[in-house]
C-alpha cells in the first residue's frame, strides 16, 4: 500500500482525458487513495466545503472560477488555510503570488506520479522513505 491511500483527494480538473489519466495514475499506485472529481472551481470550492478533503489537486487553467481564484478562497478561509493544494501549471499560469505558501506546490503538466509524490515530501504531507 502507498502512503497516499491514505489521503482522500480532490481533483480539480475541467480536461477528461487529464481525468482520466490521474484516476489511472492513482489505481495504479495509490489503489486506497478516495479521489473525487471536480470540473471546476466553483464545484471545488462546494465539496471542499462539506468536508472529508485532504489534499487538492487543482489544475490552474478552469471555467467558471479559475485555480488562483480557488487558492485565494481556500487561504482565506480559516478552515481550509492549512489544506494541501498541489497546482498544476503551465508556464504562463504560475501562481507566483502563493510562491511563500509551504502548503502550495506547483507541477508543471504532465504530471509524472513520482513528481506528486515529491511535492508531498516537500509539503510534510508525506515522508522521504
Amino acid at each position: 500500500m502507498s502512503e497516499l491511500d491514505r489521503f482522500s483527494v480532490l481533483l480539480v480538473e475541467d480536461n477528461p482525458d487529464d481525468q482520466w489519466f490521474a484516476q489511472r495514475a492513482f489505481k495504479k499506485h495509490s489503489p486506497g487513495t478516495t479521489l473525487a472529481l471536480a470540473a471546476d472551481g466553483v464545484d471545488a470550492l462546494a465539496t471542499i466545503r462539506r468536508g472529508g478533503t485532504d489534499l487538492v489537486l487543482l489544475d490552474m487553467n478552469l471555467p467558471r472560477m479559475g485555480g488562483r481564484e480557488v487558492l485565494r478562497a481556500l487561504r482565506e478561509d480559516p478552515g481550509t488555510r492549512e489544506l494541501p493544494v498541489v497546482a498544476f501549471t503551465t508556464d504562463d499560469d504560475d501562481p507566483d503570488e502563493f510562491a511563500g505558501d509551504p502548503r502550495i506546490v506547483c507541477l508543471r503538466k504532465p504530471l509524472d506520479f513520482s513528481h506528486l509524490r515529491g511535492a508531498l515530501v516537500s509539503m510534510g504531507v508525506a515522508s522521504g522513505g
